[in-house]
């Protein structure tokens, strides 16, 4: 059987941008993965045990140059195993490419795969080219790597909700309300940021004089003055995680928190 390790990625790949859950695609290839290749001219049989062997779901179909011309897969043999079946042939005398190949869909090493690929139509990508294949992307390995990434924003979704569960458990509804009226409000980092922008229009020496340049960063500062402002809390999804820390530790002018 003729196969082919993964390729290993060189260091003039530069990643412009800091690697994400979309990747780029290499970045995305499970560490440890050994692409498995099949020779067009290979019988089926042997595809079929290589698959059910190594656990892939396909595999890249190369000539006799090693370049990739499709894809074999238990989908793609499906489509004439019935008739194969019916014409009694034995499959080991049926070479892989005559069966019906998938197109091979590729990506390229550094693109990212929520720009390049669209995954609502496929369950895998191949990571390189026709001529220099790095890696098999599965729809799982997308999923794995969202997962890691996603994981710490749901440890804090639970832990906000966890916090207004206790709460409303402590305080009644009558006292929710005084506790909202007598929160402090902290300048929003949106003011902050305004205030910054215009200290570079005004003063003796600003440090932008050019007009153009000074009417966008003006308009900027509007911008974020009026997202500044403070809406009134009516409610615990209105909290900042600074005011949860107030209401749990301390209550300047309403009482004692929930940890005295």
């Amino acid at each position: 059987m003729t196969s082919s390790g993964i390729a290993k990625s060189t260091e003039s790949n530069v990643v412009n941008k800091r690697p994400g859950p979309f990747g780029p695609a290499r970045i995305l290839l499970p560490e440890d993965q050994q692409v498995e290749t099949i020779r067009d001219t290979e019988s089926t049989s042997a595809a079929l045990e290589r698959m059910a062997d190594t656990g892939y779901s396909q595999l890249p179909v190369v000539n006799s140059s090693n370049k990739v011309i499709g894809v074999f897969s238990w989908q793609s043999f499906g489509k004439r195993m019935s008739e194969i079946y019916s014409l009694k042939i034995d499959i080991s005398k049926v070479a892989v490419k005559d069966t019906d190949l998938a197109k091979a869909q590729f990506i390229a090493p550094d693109k990212y795969i929520d720009t390049g690929t669209d995954w609502s139509e496929i369950d895998y990508v191949l990571v390189g080219d026709e001529n220099s294949l790095l890696g098999v992307l599965s729809i799982a390995d997308v999923l794995g790597r969202l997962n890691d990434f996603a994981e710490a924003f749901v440890l804090i979704y639970e832990i906000e909700h966890e916090v207004r569960d206790l709460i409303t458990d402590v305080y009644q509804e009558n006292e929710l309300s005084r506790i909202f009226e007598g929160l402090s409000n902290p300048e929003s980092p949106e003011a902050s940021a305004a205030e910054n922008l215009k200290t570079l229009l005004q003063g003796e020496t600003p440090a932008i004089t050019d007009k153009k340049i000074g009417k966008t960063i003006q308009y900027a500062a509007d911008l974020l003055q009026r997202a500044s402002r403070v809406r009134p809390i009516t409610d615990l999804k209105d909290f900042t995680f600074a005011q949860y820390r107030e209401v749990c530790f301390a209550l300047d002018g309403v009482g004692c928190g929930i940890v005295c």
